[in-house]
């Protein structure tokens, strides 16, 4: 039984109706750049925009966008949580004894042994996270 609820998420997963949209660097710029005003203006609150912040982040992202997918808000959401996901692991990283991002080259340096250390952890918290998310879906 738990294995049927297991593979019904995934497949509900796989066959999710949303176009998925590939992101250019300008509209990545739309975005925050029209973020970065309406912050401006005071349309930020403690639980995330307000709503007419996103009918101008659709508008700006579609403008520089020349493909046929129809931007909505649920991908502008999208991106901006991929954003915050990465922010989240840049400043983890910053914390992590043995590394250091190179302004140069835009990149995370570190010593092979700091590498495979690092690579040691996050497959343990993979594994972690996994078992327990099968294990919540095979309670359901």
């Amino acid at each position: 039984m738990a294995r049927r609820k297991i593979k019904k998420a995934i497949e509900a997963q796989e066959t999710a109706t949303d176009e998925s949209l590939r992101w250019t660097e300008e509209m990545e710029v739309a975005l925050f750049e029209t973020f970065r005003q309406q912050m401006n203006a005071g349309k930020k609150g403690d639980n995330g925009w307000k709503p007419e912040v996103w009918p101008l982040v659709i508008e700006a992202v579609q403008e520089v966008y020349s493909g046929t997918v129809a931007i909505t808000k649920k991908h502008c959401q999208g991106k901006e949580q991929t954003f915050k996901g990465h922010y989240k692991d840049h400043v983890w990283l910053s914390k992590q004894s043995g590394f250091e991002y190179n302004l140069d080259t835009g990149m995370w340096e570190g010593s092979d042994n700091a590498w495979r250390d690092l690579i040691k952890v996050l497959l343990v918290l993979l594994l972690f996270t996994r078992l327990i998310y099968y294990n919540r879906l095979a309670h359901r």
